[in-house]
């Protein structure tokens, strides 16, 4: 499939973008730090998603807590909805879909809306 070649290949250079960042002089990333540092949460939005639609959903979740812990961002945080979801984790589901749209509060995303809506569902019928 060809998607799926164009998802592993971003991956690909997703992990080869972050091994070459990593090896900058300190000098570098402090006189670049704006410019590093969306450059870095780009990368990490692309590598989870890209992960996410491989339906790697284990990989695209640990990759999506080690960004949240240095930046979560609204992608991420529907993203790693998603893969909760879709392993059948509904409270980590919601929690990250109720971050992502705190983020962006404003965002209409009818995909994260329909994923939260059946989350919503698969909570309400687990406790009922």
């Amino acid at each position: 499939m060809i998607h799926e070649a164009n998802y592993t290949q971003c991956i690909e250079s997703c992990l080869e973008i972050q091994k070459l960042m990593e090896s900058l002089p300190d000098s570098d990333l402090e006189s670049n730090k704006v410019f590093i540092s969306a450059v870095a949460e780009n990368v990490r939005d692309k590598l989870v998603f890209s992960k996410f639609k491989l339906e790697d959903y284990d990989s695209a979740i640990e990759e999506g807590l080690k960004a949240v812990e240095i930046k979560g961002t609204y992608s991420i945080h529907s993203s790693l909805g998603i893969c909760y979801f879709k392993k059948g984790r509904y409270y980590k589901a919601r929690e990250h879909f109720n971050t992502a749209k705190s983020l962006d509060e404003k965002k209409e995303d009818k995909i994260v809306e329909n994923y939260l809506k059946q989350t919503l569902e698969m909570i309400s019928d687990i406790e009922n």
